[in-house]
C-alpha cells in the first residue's frame, strides 16, 4: 500500500502497531507500507493517516513474484 500525503506524518508509530501492518516506510510525503489482511487494516491505516492530515492518494497492490523472491531469499531473480 502506498499513500501520499500533504505533510508527512506523524502517526508512523500507531501505524506499524495496527494488527496487519507488518513494515512501514516515509519518504517525505509518501508511506509505503506492507500489510497482511488488506480488507480489514485498510480502513484502520486510512482513518489514522486521514486524522493526521489529507490524504492525497491512496494505492493498494499484490506484490509480484521478484517481490516476494527477494523478501524470502534477499537476493533479486536472475533472468
Amino acid at each position: 500500500m502506498e499513500l501520499e500525503t500533504v505533510a508527512p506524518s506523524q502517526e508512523l508509530d500507531a501505524l506499524r502497531a495496527l494488527p496487519g501492518v507488518k513494515a512501514v516506510v516515509q519518504e517525505g510525503m509518501h508511506l509505503k507500507m506492507a500489510t497482511q489482511g488488506g480488507s480489514e487494516v485498510v480502513p484502520q491505516i486510512i482513518n489514522l493517516v486521514t486524522k493526521a492530515g489529507e490524504l492525497r492518494t491512496i494505492a493498494v497492490r499484490e506484490p509480484d513474484l521478484d517481490e516476494i523472491f527477494l523478501r524470502l531469499t534477499g537476493t533479486a531473480l536472475r533472468d
